[in-house]
């Protein structure tokens, strides 16, 4: 039997994702070995690195129900309560787990209120909370207040990933400005270039912590309109996908 065969081929690493679907859905191609250790979302660093969690509960925001997803409540109270600081100590094994991160969910607003943060996720805008909370702040994605809010948590989380033994790994996705069969985008060109330039900004301050990234080299990013989740900037076309879990195998067997 050929030693190189798959039935032979060292044992991949976990997986723990803090981001988006555009790391997620990348495990959803058949036969990459790996394992989905944990998966955080709808948090932005700027919220789940800080210490004081969010004044206000999940429970208290929607006590109507609009959120009927378990998944999505889990997300959003990890996102108030600050839940990500615990779930990167209890990783068993950090030796041998990949943590991947995207920065796709930066794209959402940030909410402030008596000095605390939560993540303005399509959640929390769907209970209501600036109706809910009339004294809560927003402070718009893209603008340099959310970038020195997001970089400070980043910084804080890039340093409590490597005292727990983990060197985070970007996924440097962009956003597609057209799809694979040229189905209109939603999205006008010029929120698209904008959502990309803040993107290289983020990209630029993890350069500049000697935080690796995925390379993603010639591969063009394309919307698939037959995707999962359906036709979104960042909802990409299987080649995209493939070529990151070829980049992640160079971390995997370092």
């Amino acid at each position: 039997m050929n030693p190189n065969t798959p039935e032979h081929a060292p044992p991949r690493p976990s997986v723990f994702i803090v981001g988006s679907c555009v790391t997620r859905d990348a495990f959803e191609l058949a036969g990459h070995g790996y394992a989905i250790l944990d998966y955080v979302a709808r948090t932005s660093f700027a919220c789940s690195m800080s210490g004081e969690p969010f004044p206000v509960g999940l429970s208290t925001l929607d006590n109507e129900g609009a959120v009927q997803s378990s998944w999505q409540r889990r997300m959003v109270e990890i996102d108030l309560t600050r839940g990500l600081r615990a779930r990167l100590r209890g990783v068993a094994d950090p030796a041998k787990t990949l943590l991947v991160v995207d920065f796709i969910d930066e794209r959402f607003h940030l909410y402030s209120l008596r000095g605390a943060l939560a993540t303005g996720s399509v959640e929390l805008q769907r209970v209501g909370i600036e109706e809910k909370l009339p004294g809560v702040g927003r402070i718009d994605s893209g603008t340099n207040e959310h970038f020195q809010l997001w970089r400070d948590g980043f910084r804080s989380f890039v340093t409590e990933a490597r005292l727990r033994g983990m060197t985070p790994i970007v996924n440097r996705v962009r956003w597609a400005s057209a799809t694979a069969d040229g189905t209109p985008l939603r999205e006008s060109s010029d929120y698209v270039a904008a959502s990309n330039r803040y993107l290289e900004r983020l990209y630029a301050a993890a350069d500049a912590l000697g935080v690796p990234a995925i390379d993603y080299g010639e591969i063009g990013f394309l919307a698939s309109p037959a995707h999962k989740w359906g036709l979104a900037p960042f909802h990409y076309t299987d080649e995209v996908y493939a070529r990151f879990l070829e980049q992640l195998g160079q971390f995997a067997t370092r």
